[in-house]
């Protein structure tokens, strides 16, 4: 019987892959692309569409999310309201071969690619922890309306096996004290 520790990924580089070959650690989800450069807003981790077509961009941090990420996810999230299904394709046929992103969706989740109207959008985390500020400021932003969604994950190891366990955290809002 494999005793489990808990371990590290060496860098932000080696969670990103893990999670471009086992996305289903988060949602069913199909990766569009990381790091893809955006003009203004930083490079978001991963890009990928759920099968309800909604656009998620993923933001990813080795320990710790800081309240720094919040500067991040709101610039990543006004980049892909950006995007028109143009974009899309073309950024998935640039990170993937030369694939056509609407065959491969339709192959994937069994319906065909909603129109960039029909399509909403996820900003997510993860992060070994979500700190208690970040917790709060999340779960506003989901109260504003943004769709967020927050992962703390745990990376073990055992003589070579590796395991990640993943879990959605349940952004609530904290109780107001009174003045």
């Amino acid at each position: 019987m494999l005793r489990f520790a808990e371990c590290t990924f060496s860098s932000e580089d080696e969670m990103r892959s893990f999670l471009e070959r086992h996305p289903e650690t988060l949602d069913d989800l199909l990766i569009v692309g990381s790091e893809l450069r955006s003009e203004s807003h930083g490079w978001p981790d991963l890009l990928a569409l759920d099968a309800e077509g909604q656009v998620w961009v993923i933001e990813l941090k080795l320990n710790y999310a800081p309240r720094k990420i919040l500067d991040q996810i709101v610039g990543h999230a006004t980049w892909i309201a950006s995007l028109t299904l143009r974009d899309l394709a073309q950024l998935y046929a640039r990170c993937n071969d030369g694939a056509q992103l609407a065959e491969e969706y339709e192959a994937k989740f069994g319906r065909r690619l909603p129109g960039r109207a029909e399509m909403g959008s996820v900003v997510a985390i993860v992060a070994s922890r979500i700190l208690e500020h970040t917790h709060c400021q999340l779960a506003w932003l989901e109260e504003c309306g943004v769709p967020m969604r927050a992962y703390e994950y745990r990376y073990l190891c055992a003589n070579g096996v590796e395991a990640v366990r993943v879990e959605r955290v349940r952004l609530q809002p904290h109780a107001r004290k009174p003045l």
